[in-house]
C-alpha cells in the first residue's frame, strides 16, 4: 500500500477513535491523497473544494482524501540529495549523498534490476519527508513512474527508463550487416574449397 494513502487512513482511524474531525477553512493549503498540493476554496465539512496548485484545476473531495500541508524541502538543482540522519537507505542512495550526487546522475546502469529499486527506494522516501532532492529529481519523482514495474505482453517491464530507438535502430543495421559479411565469407569459404 502507498505510504500516502495509509498516512490517511491512519489518520482517518484516529478522528474515527478520538471523534475529532479535521476542518479546514477557504485559503487552507493542503495536501491531497494523490500527493498534489491545493488550496481549498469552498469548505463545507466534510466536503471540501480545492484548487491544483500545478494544474489549477478545481477538484472536490472528502476531508478524509486531505491533509494539512507539509513543506518539503527541495535542494537546489546543482546540489546532490540529502538524508535524514538516521534514515535507513540503501548503499547506492548514501554513495549519491556522500558524493553530492543527484538522483538524475543514478551510478547504476540504465534499466538495471538495481537501477529501478534505485528509483523506487528515492520515491518512497521523498514521499515519507527522509529525502531531499532537487527540483529536477522532484519532477523525476512525482511525475514519472521510474522506478516502477507494468505489464506488456505478460511480461514485467520496468516503467519510463530512458533510452534512444536510434541507438536500437542502429545495433539492428549493424546486426543484419555483420550477418550480410558472415554469410558472404562463408559463400568465398565454401568457393575456395571447391577449386
Amino acid at each position: 500500500m502507498d505510504k500516502l494513502k495509509l498516512r490517511y487512513l491512519i489518520r482517518e482511524a484516529i478522528e474515527n477513535v478520538a471523534n475529532v474531525t479535521s476542518k479546514f477553512s477557504v485559503g487552507d493549503k493542503v495536501t491531497t491523497v494523490d500527493g498534489d498540493t491545493a488550496f481549498v476554496t469552498m469548505a463545507e465539512h466534510p466536503f471540501y473544494t480545492v484548487e491544483l496548485e500545478e494544474t489549477g484545476t478545481s477538484k472536490s473531495f472528502n476531508f478524509k482524501d486531505l491533509a494539512p500541508f507539509q513543506e518539503k524541502v527541495i535542494a537546489k538543482t546543482s546540489e546532490g540529495i540529502s538524508l535524514q540522519e538516521g534514515a535507513n537507505a540503501s548503499p547506492g542512495l548514501l554513495f549519491h549523498q556522500a558524493h553530492n550526487k543527484p538522483l538524475s546522475e543514478c551510478v547504476f546502469r540504465i534499466g538495471s534490476k538495481s537501477y529501478v529499486e534505485f528509483y523506487a527506494e528515492a520515491r518512497e522516501l521523498f514521499n515519507e519527508g527522509v529525502l531531499k532532492i532537487n527540483e529536477l529529481d522532484r519532477d523525476l519523482v512525482r511525475k514519472t513512474d521510474i522506478g516502477e514495474y507494468g505489464l506488456f505482453e505478460s511480461k514485467k517491464v520496468p516503467l519510463d527508463i530512458p533510452f534512444i530507438n536510434e541507438n536500437i535502430e542502429e545495433k539492428k543495421k549493424k546486426s543484419t550487416k555483420k550477418k550480410r559479411l558472415k554469410h558472404k565469407k562463408t559463400k568465398r569459404r565454401r568457393k575456395n574449397k571447391k577449386n
